[in-house]
């Protein structure tokens, strides 16, 4: 088993579960059934944080000081961009907190939505075949 398997099955199910998210992403299916969207969300960003720490205890500081240059240095550019990602992904969660809110501004959540998790699609890409990729290498 490769060093980065479970993280890359966490990866698997997040695509999973956010393509599941965008099918719903549709105003009026919004307004008739935000609280269900909403606790599709709520899963989604509980095991995504779920996920971040299990990055930031265990994977990350090995890599800050593995002894190969290249991964410490795309380990940091990685890093750094996880501790940005926590942010956005916090404050979006806290903005669409009351399922209230997303039925009646169904159309500024599926913008905010398809934002944050085009972004969380992006770094799940380049984590997966860029930095696990060499993760798997040298470890």
């Amino acid at each position: 088993m490769s060093y980065t398997a479970n993280l890359r099955r966490q990866h698997d199910e997040s695509i999973f579960r956010i393509k599941e998210i965008f099918t719903y992403l549709i105003p009026e299916y919004l307004k008739a059934n935000a609280q269900q969207v909403r606790n599709l969300l709520s899963t989604f960003i509980g095991k995504a944080n779920i996920h971040r720490a299990t990055e930031d205890e265990y994977l990350y500081p090995k890599l800050l000081k593995h002894e190969s240059p290249e991964l410490r240095n795309l380990a940091q550019k990685y890093y750094d961009g996880f501790i940005s990602s926590k942010d956005v992904l916090g404050n979006y969660s806290t903005k669409w907190a009351a399922f209230s809110k997303i039925k009646e501004n169904p159309n500024e959540f599926i913008d905010d939505t398809k934002m944050v998790l085009t972004k969380i699609l992006d770094r799940i890409d380049k984590e997966n075949n860029e930095l696990f990729t060499l993760v798997d290498k040298l470890m």
